[in-house]
């Protein structure tokens, strides 16, 4: 029996496996922590004065993974972007964050690459270029169909962001972490994500003082 215990660290996981035998110690590894893909852009767009509709193509992953777990920061910007230490303490006006997961189609691993039926032509192929080129050749290439077919429409990563506040410019960055590691904390600035800047929506006008109809006495 092997339990698998996931930490995460500085841009990376670490996994403990450790087997039930007097035999073998415990075994730990390191791996990249999701990133965002290259070239990858932060879609967002407001959708009333509270919400902003974002979407994003899937973070890079370890093959074989599939849920990952993404953190949404809005951070209102107030006043002068060079005073910011000095913004206005409204109500409702600190950092909105929210964590969902999402389920991805893993991406496949090494050996099953190498199974495929195009691997397999690789290796019957008779020329002169050495095995492991060929091979390298077919991961790359598979790997690069993969990132491909995520950055479709039907692949993306749809999120709506509520409880902001109306009429209010907001840095928008979102990072990745695998579902199940302990929350470990960063520096921001080590973090890797995706950002933009937008303002919100303004809210709907203060409705019109009631008015009264004043009788006249003859």
């Amino acid at each position: 029996m092997v339990n698998v215990d996931i930490t995460r660290g500085k841009q990376s996981v670490q996994a403990q496996v450790q087997r039930h035998s007097s035999h073998s110690a415990a075994q730990s590894f390191t791996a990249p922590a999701p990133t965002p893909a290259v070239g990858a852009k932060l879609g967002c767009e407001p959708c009333s004065a509270t919400r902003l509709k974002l979407v994003w193509a899937p973070f890079e992953r370890l093959p074989g993974v599939a849920c990952v777990e993404y953190v949404v920061h809005a951070e209102p910007i107030f006043g002068d972007e060079a005073d910011q230490d000095k913004k206005c303490e409204l109500e409702g006006s600190g950092m909105v964050e929210r964590v969902f997961t999402m389920v991805h189609t893993p991406r496949l691993r090494l050996e099953e690459i190498t199974r495929s039926k195009e691997a397999r032509h690789v290796l019957q192929d008779q020329r002169e270029a050495p095995l492991l080129a060929r091979l390298l050749e077919v991961v790359s290439t598979e790997q690069g169909h993969e990132r491909e077919r995520e950055r479709t429409d039907q692949n993306l990563v749809r999120f709506e962001l509520t409880g902001l506040l109306p009429c209010t410019r907001y840095t928008v960055t979102v990072s990745a972490r695998y579902a199940g590691a302990a929350a470990v904390a960063l520096p921001r600035e080590k973090v890797a994500v995706l950002t933009t800047r937008i303002e919100t929506l303004g809210g709907d006008a203060a409705p019109a003082a009631p008015f009264t109809s004043k009788s006249t006495s003859h």
